[in-house]
């Protein structure tokens, strides 16, 4: 199953990267069959052929997370797609393992903290309600 998902992975890294597998294997060092059989999933990589390859394609930084799938150390889940980006993929983990997400408004200012430049214009129409048009500020001066 991981064996699958690495190779789909590697897959669609070196086309993104713009490699053929010709140029990918000659300039990894490695047959041309080697690569076709790395990323139809018929044989498991090493190690150090994915760390090279994914140098190669651009995604050095990733090598972990890709290694993790080769040695088993995790189970797959939708956001190891080969269309999810690898910068993507990790933060999407979290999220989907999370049991609880808050959420937050950062444009809305509370009360005691308002100005008068913020308390006269919304950041966007109709996100809070619209200041007091006559009548002292709503907080003690």
């Amino acid at each position: 199953m991981q064996l699958s998902v690495v190779a789909a992975r590697l897959s669609s890294l070196r086309a993104g990267a713009g490699l053929s597998m010709k140029s990918a294997a000659d300039a990894a060092g490695l047959n041309t069959s080697t690569i076709f059989r790395i990323e139809h999933g018929l044989v498991a990589p090493r190690e150090g052929t994915v760390r090279t390859l994914l140098q190669l394609y651009g995604e050095g930084e990733h090598v972990a997370r890709v290694l993790s799938l080769l040695r088993e150390e995790r189970v797959p889940g939708w956001y190891d797609a080969p269309g999810v980006p690898l910068a993507l993929s990790a933060f999407l983990e979290l999220e989907d393992r999370a049991q609880i997400i808050y959420t937050y408004c950062p444009h809305q200012i509370p009360p005691l903290l308002q100005t008068p430049p913020t308390r006269c214009r919304p950041p966007w129409p109709g996100c809070c309600r619209a200041p007091p048009t006559s009548g002292p500020p709503p907080w003690p001066r």
